[in-house]
């Protein structure tokens, strides 16, 4: 009997997450439910769906945040993606980078933050997914997958060769974004085989390689920038620029987290800074205060 009530209370629980989606759906859809304090309006509905229990609306949720990726409704992806990356943790990354592949809004920060905070909570299926993405034949994926290492390689140097590799890429949009992911990943000082490779984006036959070339050492940290010359030459200058930006992921390690809040049977939890993602009002305000890296947007 006991078996047959937690089967019964487990129905009833899926069948009232599936009417929470299907009723989000319903107003995400009604203009009238938009501008002011939207977010207010929304979030009874939201906080309901995200939780562990929601795992089994994955494909939906992946098929509703595809859906208004491509219809640019970023506060229809910004609702979903919330929910898809607290329902599901680790599982929902695919879904939400492809979707920051597509995504032509500049407002796309929301959507940033959230895959951040999971690059966080699940470092090393993070850091696989992003390789894959570098490796995929889509140039736009191989644009996510650079920008997904800058924050999930703790280890820069070892994959030198990865961001080196990109900058000789087919496609000159993943040669230029190459060219900023140097920039971004080595806060020390660019290691030698590094240097050449801007050299050579100085005098890339697109104009957007080359102009990320130059631009890329200026947000050089430690004080050193490389300089292009006349003749597309690279040296190391000292500058009087003060510490530029760190990583993403090192921006968000800045301040405490809290543990992910989940229930029986859900994720694990995590603590420390590997807890970024969780549930509740704590998680929403600790969002608002999550520091994004300016990079070169790929999209």
């Amino acid at each position: 009997m006991a078996s047959t009530g937690g089967a019964e209370d487990a129905a009833t629980e899926r069948a009232a997450l599936e009417h929470a989606l299907s009723g989000l759906g319903t107003r995400l859809a009604s203009s009238a439910e938009r501008g002011p304090d939207a977010h207010r309006r929304f979030e009874p509905l939201v906080e309901e769906l995200r939780t562990p229990a929601a795992a089994f609306l994955r494909p939906e949720l992946e098929q509703r945040l595809a859906r208004y990726v491509a219809a640019d409704d970023s506060f229809a992806r910004d609702q979903i993606a919330h929910v898809l990356a607290d329902a599901c943790g680790a599982a929902a990354l695919p879904a939400l980078m492809r979707a920051r592949m597509s995504d032509r809004n500049e407002d796309g920060d929301a959507l940033e933050v959230v895959v951040l905070e999971l690059f966080l909570a699940w470092p090393e299926e993070s850091l696989r997914l992003t390789l894959d993405f570098v490796s995929s034949r889509d140039p736009r994926a191989r644009m996510v997958g650079l920008w997904g290492l800058c924050v999930t390689a703790l280890d820069a140097t070892r994959y030198v060769g990865t961001v080196t590799s990109a900058a000789s890429d087919p496609d000159p949009r993943v040669r230029a974004y190459a060219m900023g992911t140097l920039s971004t990943m080595f806060g020390a000082g660019y290691p030698p085989a590094t240097l050449a490779v801007l050299a050579d984006g100085t005098r890339d036959p697109a104009s957007e390689v080359r102009r990320a070339a130059v631009r890329a050492p200026g947000r050089r940290a430690g004080g050193r920038r490389v300089q292009a010359g006349q003749a597309g030459s690279c040296q190391v200058v000292q500058t009087t620029t003060p510490p530029g930006i760190r990583s993403s992921l090192d921006q968000v390690r800045q301040q405490p987290v809290p543990p992910r809040l989940t229930g029986a049977g859900g994720h694990p939890a995590r603590t420390g800074a590997a807890g970024a993602s969780w549930v509740g009002a704590a998680g929403r305000r600790r969002r608002r205060r999550l520091v994004v890296v300016p990079h070169l947007r790929p999209w």
